[in-house]
């Protein structure tokens, strides 16, 4: 099956065109593993009676079980909650970030959210309030919101996710969905099942996934192919990556012959000066 880069979910209600507040939030802005997930969360006002029974909160601020707990019983309240989940895989984001024009990642985290808005409204739902966590300066995000949404009541805060129970709703699916996908990422079509020696990925342990965790650490030298480099769980843009490719990685050499009838001769070498045809290369791995 095709890799996909970017994937979408979504429970759509119309809540028979009654008004709705719309929260948004993210999981996974900093690790080196995984996707980030961006979420919407939206309900008639009257429903967050129902949240309160939940004991909903901030994801950061409950255990896993609790989160797992929320995330299912919003799922099973198919008609009291919408919600919308969008998936950015590790390669979109780094091919994002390593372009020529250079697409970093609050302006990645912007773009996500408002399409996370416009499909909602697209649908027809009546979103009359958008609560959202900042990224970058608050005023200058609302500013690009009140743009595009100029009829809806917009409100950008630092620590929406504690402030407000939509907010914190989309935090819960964001957050657990993000979860899921790593606990068993080489099961999903198009991911690298292997390891450069035929081993399972599942059989290491990959850690939480942020840059400064010493298993992770120790996860990305261990999949680590000196030509192919990562698997791609793998952000190979964020530095913890860039570093280990440029320590432990073949150089490579792309010279382009005069006679362009000619195949292109490329060649690789060590950090120790060696180098290796092409055809040495290829055929080792063979």
């Amino acid at each position: 099956m095709v890799y996909q880069e970017r994937i979408y979910k979504e429970n759509i209600c119309l809540f028979n065109k009654r008004p709705v507040i719309l929260g948004i939030d993210e999981a996974g802005r900093g690790p080196v593993l995984g996707p980030m997930v961006f979420a919407c969360f939206y309900y008639p006002t009257e429903n967050e009676k129902l949240l309160k029974l939940m004991n909903i909160d901030d994801s950061k601020k409950l255990t896993e079980n609790s989160r797992e707990k929320i995330n299912k019983d919003i799922r099973n309240n198919k008609n009291q909650f919408g919600w919308g989940i969008y998936i950015l895989l590790p390669q979109y984001l780094s091919c994002q970030m390593l372009k020529k024009q250079k697409y970093n990642l609050n302006e990645i985290s912007h773009t996500a959210a408002i399409n996370l808005i416009k499909s909602v409204l697209q649908h027809g739902v009546n979103v009359t309030h958008i609560y959202i966590d900042t990224v970058g300066p608050p005023e200058s995000y609302k500013k690009k919101l009140k743009l595009l949404f100029p009829s809806i009541n917009i409100t950008v805060t630092p620590k929406a996710d504690s402030l407000y129970p939509c907010v914190s709703g989309a935090s819960i699916l964001a957050k657990v969905e993000r979860d899921h996908f790593l606990s068993n990422w080489w099961s999903f079509p198009g991911h690298d099942r292997y390891d450069h020696n035929g081993n399972n990925l599942s059989i290491y342990e990959q850690g939480s996934g942020y840059p400064g965790d010493p298993k992770t650490k120790q996860f990305l030298k261990q999949i680590f192919h000196k030509v192919f480099g990562f698997p791609n769980i793998v952000r190979f843009s964020w530095s913890t990556a860039d570093q280990i490719i440029e320590k432990e990685g073949v150089r490579v050499k792309w010279t382009l012959d005069e006679d362009n009838s000619e195949q292109s001769k490329i060649s690789f070498s060590t950090n120790k000066g060696k180098l290796f045809s092409q055809y040495e290369i290829f055929n080792n791995k063979a």
